[in-house]
């Protein structure tokens, strides 16, 4: 288990690691970029050629520096297999009275997020499909698309115009994604969805690859799972394809980019009367897919300490490549080659300069399809997860050069902002903190899930996150060099310092946080509006026990993240010189049943809204607690129990109300506020 420090210890850092602001690191950790984002290794494809290229480059990479494989280990590979369901080959499109050239993987592939069944309806071309208030804009407007199969165009209007002033000038916004459009597709009756590239700015081949889900365990069923609304089909088909499923209309696609982008409306277009039926089923077997996580181990100097573990991580893998002509490879050099040479030069960097605590170096597989690697690797024990005390996460570090870099973990760390402050004060760096506001979007979560103290560098998205166009000559070099720097700074003074530092705590059930202290677990926090305040703790309370457990002042936190929703259980807790019962249940997780979208920052001027304050209902499921109280797609929520609400805060504010309770939902409808009450629900069994 990991040490309790003592309170000074927290901010003893040691001496901090001399940086290498110099040429070599900047050249050594760009060369790394070019050649694991170059053509030749495919794209990092999870479980494909690329991710053996990659792992083969990394571990001799590791082996030239003398690393060693972890305990146990042969070799520096620690195999994963995932589970892929494919879709069947069953799966068809088709055009009635036409004969349209439709290849399950080459010339169109059903999106993740599609039902499985079947759909048959008039095809209505509907532009973009973009409704946006803020941008005056409105495909659907007289357009009568119920239970019809709707043709859009991908990304977004006039999307090469710099002149033009919609839609963040032709920056993407939301309304490209594939999911939002489907959504706004199906709010408006559309029964299926069939997606084109618009071809007046995109020319080259698209990916039909299969959008094939992986998974850790073999499922036992295969299925997708049944749709919690209306059942509706989506499909992205080839320029050509589609051209034939519209040659009736005596329309091109090209023209019909170029009315849109020029004013047209949809409706007076007239393209309709052409009818087709999807198709869309799911593979009956799951099929292996094998792949492998890349980690060496680097001894710790200190006899007391090397017992004691730092995880130094990355992803390696991609989004692969497809067969088409022109540029076909997903390069991905900012997601995540760099973060890959960043883990390799911090390996160069302590081989050189070993510390106290054991360095382990982790490249993962299977980012892209769901942490997949990094859970393999806490799952699996890759390393025993008791001597863990410290995990850092590097993810996409080399891009927004103008802009701070944001770290994630402080708010969950005891003692490790001031680390962290003084490693990138000597880098140089400029660093913004997340505190609270937690995102498990990279491999950093799989630590946090089971309550290892992590940390995350991110330098933000941008506009060639997941597109072709991530290419090494768009990285910042200095940008990534500086976060190298830190972070071997970082990584210096926890794997050298006294103690280790505590993980903290956030119960968002309960509405409070709880660390580790010498006087045990303390509470560090508690929400105004939490069960822990309405249970009667306090702010400085030390929880003893646990369902009359008594626990280390570190396992406490565990124990209550542990607790079972519709369970109840009695605290054991002191303040002061007096010791006392609390009793405390855990709601099962309330369910409202939408499918939030962000609010435009225009939008929000519009209204007044404050930070944190903002969701736009995407679609409202049928039958669900939101419906039966009266929501609507389009409304904007803003507050639920008089507590602002937005899109990041509102599993956090569910979670911490619980399934059966009334809440009030404050909502902005056609200019107007209101306040409605809903119930809340159980997550329903997919």
């Amino acid at each position: 288990m990991r040490s309790l420090p003592l309170l000074l210890a927290l901010v003893a850092c040691g001496e901090p690691a001399a940086t290498d602001a110099g040429p070599e690191l900047s050249e050594r950790w760009k060369a790394h970029v070019d050649t694991l984002a170059s053509d030749a290794y495919l794209g990092r494809g999870t479980g494909e050629e690329g991710t053996r290229l990659a792992s083969d480059y990394a571990a001799k990479h590791f082996s030239d520096l003398g690393l060693k494989p972890v305990e146990g280990a042969g070799d520096y590979f620690a195999p994963v297999t995932f589970w892929a369901v494919d879709w069947d080959a069953s799966t068809t499109a088709s055009i009635e009275g036409a004969e349209v050239p439709l290849e399950l993987g080459k010339s169109f592939s059903p999106f993740d997020f599609s039902d499985e069944g079947e759909a048959e309806g008039e095809l209505v071309f509907a532009g973009y499909g973009i409704v946006s208030e803020e941008d005056g804009w409105n495909d659907y407007e007289g357009l009568d698309v119920e239970g019809k199969i709707v043709v859009l165009l991908r990304h977004e209007p006039r999307e090469e115009d710099e002149t033009w002033e919609k839609f963040k000038g032709a920056e993407t916004t939301e309304h490209a994604a594939f999911l939002k459009k489907a959504q706004v597709a199906a709010e408006h009756g559309a029964i299926g969805m069939i997606l084109a590239t618009d071809p007046l700015n995109h020319e080259a081949g698209d990916d039909f690859r299969g959008r094939r889900r992986l998974r850790l365990d073999k499922p036992e069923d295969v299925g997708r799972g049944e749709s919690q609304g209306p059942q509706f089909l989506a499909i992205h088909a080839s320029q050509p394809a589609v051209e034939k499923m519209l040659s009736g209309t005596g329309k091109s696609l090209k023209e019909l980019q170029e009315a849109v982008d020029g004013g047209t409306q949809p409706k007076d277009l007239a393209v309709s009367g052409v009818k087709a039926k999807l198709a869309i089923k799911a593979g009956e077997e799951a099929v292996a897919v094998n792949d492998r996580n890349v980690v060496a181990m680097l001894p710790g100097t200190n006899p007391d300490k090397a017992d004691e573990i730092v995880v130094i991580g990355a992803h390696y893998d991609h989004l692969g490549a497809y067969e088409g002509e022109g540029d076909t490879v997903y390069n991905g050099a900012d997601d995540n080659a760099s973060g890959t040479a960043a883990v390799l030069e911090l390996a160069r960097h302590f081989a050189a300069h070993p510390t106290e605590r054991t360095l382990v170096f982790a490249l993962f597989t299977g980012e892209e399809k769901g942490l997949l690697g990094s859970k393999a690797f806490v799952r699996d024990a890759t390393v025993d997860l008791d001597k863990v005390v410290f995990m850092l996460n590097l993810d996409m570090i080399s891009r927004n050069g103008e802009e701070p870099v944001e770290v994630l973990g402080e708010a969950y760390v005891t003692g490790l902002q001031p680390i962290v402050e003084e490693a990138a004060k000597k880098a140089e760096l400029d660093i913004t903190f997340a505190g609270t506001n937690y995102a498990g979007n990279s491999d950093h979560d799989s630590f946090y899930q089971v309550h290892i103290p992590f940390m995350f560098f991110f330098t933000g998205l941008h506009d060639d996150y997941h597109q072709l166009s991530d290419q090494p000559e768009s990285v910042d070099v200095a940008q990534a060099t500086k976060v190298v720097n830190a972070s071997i700074g970082v990584v210096q003074a926890i794997a050298d310092q006294d103690a280790t530092l505590p993980f903290v705590h956030h119960l968002t059930w309960m509405g409070a946080s709880v660390r580790a202290t010498p006087e045990g677990a303390l509470i560090a926090s508690v929400d105004p509006d939490g069960r822990a305040k309405a249970a009667g703790l306090q702010k400085g309370d030390i929880v003893h026990a646990v369902a009359s457990e008594r626990l280390d002042a570190d396992a406490v936190g565990v124990a209550l993240a542990e607790i079972e929703p519709g369970t109840t259980v009695t605290l054991e807790v002191k303040r002061g010189v007096e010791v006392k019962p609390y009793e405390l249940t855990r709601a099962k997780t309330g369910y409202l049943g939408v499918f939030p979208g962000g609010v435009e920052d225009e939008v929000k001027a519009k209204y007044g809204l404050l930070e944190g304050e903002g969701i736009t209902l995407m679609q409202v499921v049928d039958g669900g607690p939101a419906g039966k109280g009266g929501l609507l797609a389009g409304d904007i929520v803003y507050r639920i129990n008089g507590m602002p609400t937005d899109r990041r805060s509102l599993s956090a504010r569910l979670a911490r109300i619980g399934a059966g309770e009334e809440i009030s939902v404050d909502v902005i409808r056609d200019d107007e506020r209101k306040t409605l009450t809903v119930t809340l629900g159980e997550r329903p069994e997919r």
